[in-house]
């Protein structure tokens, strides 16, 4: 004998019809006379939930292009330099396509990441679409995606226009454009050239980077409440003044460290209770400058990375074989989460699984002339210390 209450989760929940109604079905038992456990007739109740759904998505379309709104006006610079960096790639993209993989993967995640920053969700599932064509090969299906993202994204940007100009004027209101009148004044007030060079480049040209991890505050609240965290996020230490347009690309990238941070190390505040830990964890940054470079250490009080689960999903996935790594020790074992496909994540999320993002952090490192390393103590908690140098 098996129970009603067992066999109901077999029955369908709601179906849906060619001219996109939607009913939900629920069951109710009539038992036999006399018995409490035989069935005579089940009764399907069908309700037609079409104008509530539609409803309850409408309010999910409302409240995402509040979110882009409220974040994009409170980091408009970040917001246009995306959309510059968007119309960068898909310029390039014909004569990019063809190149490795992973490089292509990596470019159009670390895009997905920044749009999610600013909840364009509509924009971030597209790329997820490209993500899923480039890892399985085929090229054809990534130029229909890759085109219709293009075509979203003007979508997207005409439908936001008003906002888009507001962000442009922000920038020039706040000092991050230069009035041709105030560059006028300062020629006439300058007695040489090298003198004006030097003015606008003290004063335009140079940006304390410290000022430009602020934009992943609101990121870092926004995905732990998703998930049921609470996670604090404090910067501090030294003014580093840089030519910022020098490492915009790795200030980019740094989204998956956040992303990360959040995802996989902090706990919710449940977890942390039973540990005896705050309930609100914390993600700190700190700046440090020396003569020809600055530190970065970026470090979360979260659950810590195990070195044993890092080799059980490293020979699971094939990325390494036993011998690879019978005489590594824990520090040389966590350094492998920066390879290419490592992710701790069975399923693909919007912010995480798709095992990119580290290894695109390391390579922008890399590139600039960097080191990046990672140390952790289980149940302590993560730290990156990331050294950089002072390009000219």
């Amino acid at each position: 004998m098996v129970s009603f209450k067992d066999l109901r989760p077999l029955a369908p929940d709601f179906f849906e019809d060619n001219k996109g109604r939607y009913i939900s079905l629920d069951y109710k038992p009539i038992y036999v006379e006399g018995f409490k456990n035989k069935i005579d007739k089940i009764i399907c109740v069908a309700t037609d939930k079409t104008q509530e759904i539609a409803l309850e998505k409408q309010l999910e379309r409302d409240k995402q292009n509040a979110t882009f709104i409220n974040i994009c006006l409170k980091s408009p610079v970040e917001f246009i330099d995306l959309l510059q960096d968007s119309y960068d790639l898909l310029d390039v993209y014909p004569t990019i396509k063809e190149m490795d993989e992973q490089e292509l993967f990596r470019k159009f995640h670390t895009l997905k990441a920044r749009y999610g920053q600013f909840g364009a969700k509509i924009l971030t599932e597209i790329i997820n679409e490209v993500e899923t064509e480039i890892s399985k090969g085929n090229i054809d299906n990534v130029d229909l995606k890759v085109k219709k993202f293009n075509e979203n994204l003007q979508l997207f940007i005409q439908k936001n226009k008003l906002i888009i100009e507001a962000a442009n004027k922000f920038m020039v209101d706040n000092g991050h454009a230069i009035q041709v009148s105030d560059v006028i004044k300062k020629i006439d007030n300058s007695d040489t050239l090298n003198d004006l060079k030097s003015d606008l480049y003290k004063n335009y040209l140079l940006t304390d980077i410290k000022e430009k991890f602020e934009r992943y505050i609101p990121l870092v609240e926004e995905i732990a409440e998703r998930q049921n965290k609470s996670v604090k996020m404090n910067i501090s230490g030294e003014k580093v003044l840089l030519e910022y347009s020098k490492y915009s690309t790795f200030v980019n990238v740094s989204i998956h460290l956040f992303r990360n941070m959040v995802d996989h190390g902090i706990e919710t505040e449940k977890e942390r209770l039973e540990k005896s830990k705050n309930q609100e964890g914390k993600i700190k940054i700190d700046f440090k400058k020396e003569e020809k470079f600055f530190l970065i250490n970026l470090s979360d009080d979260g659950r810590g990375i195990n070195p044993e689960i890092i080799k059980k999903i490293l020979l699971k996935k094939g990325l390494k074989v036993e011998s690879d790594l019978e005489n590594l020790n824990n520090e040389e074992m966590i350094d492998l989460i920066f390879l290419p496909g490592f992710s701790t994540k069975n399923v693909v999320t919007e912010i995480s699984g798709r095992g990119v993002g580290m290894d695109a952090v390391r390579e922008e490192v890399e590139r600039l002339g960097g080191q990046i390393s990672a140390s952790s103590k289980i149940d302590e908690g993560t730290a990156f210390l990331i050294k950089l140098p002072i390009l000219s």
